[in-house]
């Protein structure tokens, strides 16, 4: 049969760069640490290495994957806390300590890790110069310090963020106080891009938020505090306020958002309303407005938590009727155009949802229904009341098993929760979505105390996190998925019958959405494939094409995965058979909603049906084709995949 298996999921990382290049065995040669087996306990979990041996923790923390390496700080007996790398597969052989930049037992703190290419950029201390900004570069052996800024203390740099090949970051250089700056290559030296607040006061620059080449940030000046942009050339000059909601004051905006071109933020006016406010370009003040006063001046409607799911927002906002609950603007983004989604605890007190995070377009967050505490909820097209569901009630009744810590995985959330029984242990959540398909990985911390995992980073098909246990205390963990492309095709030249289509798995119409494909003499319309607990069923579709739900809906940001047959079940080539003659600037054309959207393909490439990268998740306009290749008789499967990539390039009335 035709069938994607979704147990294991792939690869989905948010708002990070996916550098993946491929990291030598010879990088573990040096700084050798040697570390204790791999522990497995029951489920799926299983300890990377035991880095300070025995009941001591080592506590990795800050952990960031670049490509198929994973950083992250970590203490040992000797050493200190050190910056770590651990690479394929994984394990104690392939896990070692970067560098001892505080000689010794010393620790140098390694924190607010980002990354630029292959170098990764952090803060630390190497005993004599205080927290600086450091950067380590393949092969991963030593590091190197950017500057001293602060020779009379710490510079504590923060909030790296990076723009091109700049690297923008919060620091104090002892006189003009927390300030922002900039690192360019080679990275030996680092420049204040402005002083907003002179003195030693300093104007603190927080929630840092990048659109393009514009940085976005919250900072305060004599005026009081306020949202700020700066430009190329990332000086004073090209640093501006974007508008002043509330003169004299602060407004301290909060929850920076973007769809599109439009900034999201909450912000408090003069009267001491904090309201839903938007900006769009040029961000200035005359396109800087409130979406709603949502509890019309009676009180603040504070709203926060605010996740963008394609056009919608959604955020949790107070009313006096009903509490603080989730609600969702869509275009134009106004009074008339925001809605509560549900009213999940009826009265005064509200729900509460928070942690928001999306699968394709199914919106996850917690929520107190006032029956079960707060527990794992769910939200899908058209995001109203019917549509808004308890996915398990993990800790029964009235008590709250408090998820938290999501972390998207392909088609799988993983998050952790305390059942009451086992304590706060990792859990994960399969389509689709309900009580039968959310279950604990593993009990790591035997019995009811809890490892309470921190820092959940996927990285292909393993999911690495920190996690603590009775015997080792707490250590880098890791989970090994596995993973199948889709099966695509049929044998070549025989009819297969088929059954009937089950109506669980029915596929839904997409509003007549197409895809074409110039070049293969190809347009046919596109159908959302359902994903049930055992993954997608493409056996039915035929002359269609199907797209994957619980990837990125086609059109929005993130990877579309969009699959057809390379032969359909009369034997006859599919609509796909011709894939692998596309080649890099092919079009290919989404129609829908009386738009056509133009993507250009960048990379095509044969896989093995086990690649767990053709779903990674990506930050712009991606969708993914994908196809079944080689056909082998004696198996009567498909040896491998091929995929391609194409990105958005351009959107225009359809003709």
């Amino acid at each position: 049969m035709a069938r994607l298996y979704t147990k294991g999921g792939s690869l989905h990382r948010v708002n990070v760069v996916i550098f993946c290049f491929l990291i030598s065995a010879s990088l573990i040669t040096s700084n050798v640490h040697p570390v204790q087996a791999a522990v497995v306990v029951a489920g799926q979990a299983t300890q990377v290495a035991d880095i300070n041996e025995g009941v001591k923790s080592s506590d990795p923390q800050s952990l960031l994957a670049v490509g198929e390496a994973l950083f992250f700080g970590a203490d040992s007996t000797d050493y200190g806390q050190e910056l770590w790398i651990s690479i394929p597969p994984y394990d104690e052989a392939n896990t070692r300590r970067v560098t001892d930049i505080n000689p010794g037992e010393g620790n140098a703190f390694p924190t607010e890790m980002t990354s630029l290419g292959d170098t990764v950029f952090f803060s630390a201390t190497d005993g004599s110069s205080g927290f600086e900004l450091w950067y380590t570069q393949p092969p991963y052996n030593s590091a190197n310090r950017v500057a001293d800024l602060n020779p009379f203390g710490d510079s504590n740099p923060s909030l790296m963020s990076t723009i091109g090949d700049a690297v923008f970051f919060v620091a104090t250089d002892g006189s003009t106080g927390r300030e922002l700056w900039k690192t360019l290559p080679p990275y030996s030296s680092a420049t204040r891009v402005v002083d907003l607040f002179p003195g030693g006061a300093g104007s603190d620059p927080k929630r840092f938020k990048t659109q393009g080449w514009t940085l976005f940030f919250v900072a305060h000046d004599s005026q009081g505090e306020e949202l700020w942009k700066c430009g190329p050339p990332y000086n004073s000059s090209s640093t501006t306020r974007v508008t002043d909601i509330n003169p004299g004051g602060r407004a301290s905006p909060d929850y920076l958002t973007f769809i599109d071109d439009t900034l999201f933020f909450s912000a408090e006016d003069p009267d001491g309303m904090v309201e839903l406010w938007k900006s769009t370009s040029p961000y200035e003040v005359h396109n800087t407005t409130e979406v709603d006063d949502i509890d019309e001046r009676e009180y603040s409607s504070a709203p926060h938590d605010l996740y963008a799911v394609g056009e919608t927002l959604f955020f949790t906002s107070y009313r006096i009727t009903s509490g603080m609950e989730l609600r969702k603007t869509e275009p134009p983004y106004t009074a008339t155009t925001t809605a509560r989604v549900a009213d999940l605890y009826e009265g005064f007190a509200g729900s509460n949802p928070n942690h928001k995070i999306a699968i394709g377009s199914t919106l996850f967050f917690t929520a107190n229904n006032g029956l079960s505490g707060v527990e794992l909820w769910k939200a899908t097209p058209p995001y109203v009341d019917e549509n808004v569901l308890e996915v398990i009630d993990i800790m029964p009744g009235g008590a709250s098993s408090n998820p938290s810590q999501f972390t998207v995985v392909g088609s799988t959330l993983f998050f952790r929760a305390d059942d009451g029984e086992f304590g706060t242990e990792l859990w994960r959540s399969d389509p689709p979505y309900d009580e039968k398909s959310t279950e604990m990985v593993g009990d790591i911390f035997r019995g009811s105390t809890g490892s309470f995992p921190l820092d959940i980073t996927p990285i292909n098909r393993t999911v690495l996190f920190s996690a603590d246990s009775s015997t080792e205390g707490r250590e880098l963990w890791k989970i090994d998925r596995d993973f199948s492309l889709p099966d695509t095709g049929f044998a070549p030249g025989v009819i297969t019958k088929l059954p009937v289509q089950p109506a669980e798995k029915m596929y839904a119409a997409q509003d007549g959405m197409e895809l074409e494909i110039p070049k293969l003499d190809m347009k046919t319309t596109i159908v959302g494939v359902p994903v049930l607990g055992d993954g997608w069923d493409l056996t039915w579709l035929g002359n269609q094409i199907g797209y994957l739900e619980s990837t990125a809906f086609p059109t929005w940001a993130g990877n579309t995965a969009l699959t057809g047959h390379a032969t359909l079940p009369d034997g006859k080539p599919g609509p796909f058979y011709a894939l692998d003659t596309l080649r890099w600037g092919d079009p290919v054309y989404i129609h829908a909603w009386g738009e056509r959207y133009t993507y250009e393909v960048r990379s095509i490439e044969s896989v093995s049906p086990s690649d767990a990268q053709a779903l990674q998740h990506e930050d712009l306009d991606w969708i993914t084709l994908i196809t079944c290749q080689d056909f082998d008789e004696k198996s009567n499967t498909y040896r491998a995949r091929k995929v391609v990539k194409a990105v958005l390039i351009s959107v225009e009335a359809d003709q």
